[in-house]
This record gives C-alpha cells, sequence and structure tokens, in this order.
C-alpha cells in the first residue's frame, strides 16, 4: 500500500470513514486464513478522559453488532478499506 508512519489515511468501513495518521508498525503481525495473508489493524475508539484528541475515532466506523452473550457492542472486529489521502 506504500502507507508509512505519518501518512495521512481514509479508513473506510460500510457504517463511515474517518481521515487519521497511521502509524506502521511490525508488532501486529497478519494472519494467514486459508493460505491467504490478511492484514490487521488497530483502531483507538476513544479519546481519553483529557480531551486532547478530537475529531471521529474508530466508534465512527465499528460495526453496531452486539455480542449475543453479553450484548456489548462487538468492537473487536470490523472489515474496513485504508487508503493514502
Amino acid at each position: 500500500m506504500g502507507v508509512k508512519s505519518g501518512d495521512e489515511v481514509i479508513v473506510r468501513s460500510v457504517r463511515a470513514q474517518i481521515k487519521e495518521k497511521a502509524m506502521v508498525t511490525d508488532r501486529i503481525k497478519p494472519l494467514i486464513i486459508g493460505g491467504e495473508e490478511i492484514f490487521v489493524t488497530r483502531q483507538p475508539y476513544n479519546r481519553g478522559f483529557k480531551g486532547l484528541s478530537t475529531g471521529p475515532g474508530g466508534n465512527y466506523i465499528t460495526t453496531d453488532a452486539l455480542d449475543p452473550n453479553a450484548q456489548s457492542q462487538e468492537f473487536k472486529a470490523c472489515l474496513i478499506d485504508i487508503k493514502k489521502a
């Protein structure tokens, strides 16, 4: 994709899209599923109690599905597309 740390990217799901800066790291390894390499991202979904960061976070793009047992929002899995801004 050619994205480097600090690049602005557009993260889009079927629910919404947000624009933010990327942080590229080798700490999160891709998954191999059915012989295909699947990349994994992490997305902050709150901005902390001091509000030092503003603007949309991961909550805007995640799914609104609920966990069937606890009825909590499913923040952990969401298909996205990432493009350089």
